[in-house]
């Protein structure tokens, strides 16, 4: 997949976030068990703690010259995401920083989600410069991803955590 379709799959996601924020709190804040334990706001609270740091990373890089002075490779468990796109449900743990907190705030989400756009805006001004970029940082399971690397990560990681809303709001 193409950096530019990465990039247009987030926005799209980003825009099912936004109608998910919109919704009545006894959607967003609806347990289903069988699905998962967190809410739909949980996920999304989720999905923002993890891709706030990666994208404000990459704007840092892109405008400001930020450097990481870190290298490695993907290890196989990040190759194997990021080459097929899929996430297997109920075998990864998100660490303590990414975890939501409880009661999520859906005005405090909502500010979030928009910065998070602007973000994504500064990136695909400059996609080229992150397709080209070898810098790396280290994820914790994934291990050292550049910055195209990791704009699929937060695709990726966006998608298999909405589909679970999704799933989540189409329990009766």
């Amino acid at each position: 997949m193409t950096i530019e379709r990465d990039i247009s799959a987030i926005r799209r996601l980003y825009d099912e976030i936004t109608d998910v924020l919109s919704m009545e709190q006894a959607a967003r804040d609806r347990v289903v068990p069988k699905v998962s334990a967190w809410t739909p706001a949980e996920q999304i609270a989720h999905v923002s703690k993890a891709n706030r740091w990666v994208l404000s990373s990459l704007v840092a890089i892109l405008t400001r010259g930020k450097e990481f002075a870190e290298s490695g490779k993907p290890t196989a468990t990040g190759r194997f995401v990021l080459g097929t796109g899929f996430i297997p449900r109920g075998i990864g743990r998100a660490p303590s920083a990414a975890l939501p907190d409880t009661p999520v705030n859906i005005d405090r989400l909502r500010d979030t989600i928009e910065t998070q756009v602007r973000h994504l805006d500064t990136i695909d001004a400059e996609r080229h410069q992150v397709a080209r970029s070898q810098q790396q940082f280290r994820h914790p399971v994934f291990g050292f991803l550049t910055p195209r690397q990791w704009i699929r990560f937060v695709h990726v990681h966006t998608k298999h955590h909405m589909k679970i809303v999704r799933d989540i709001l189409s329990e009766s």
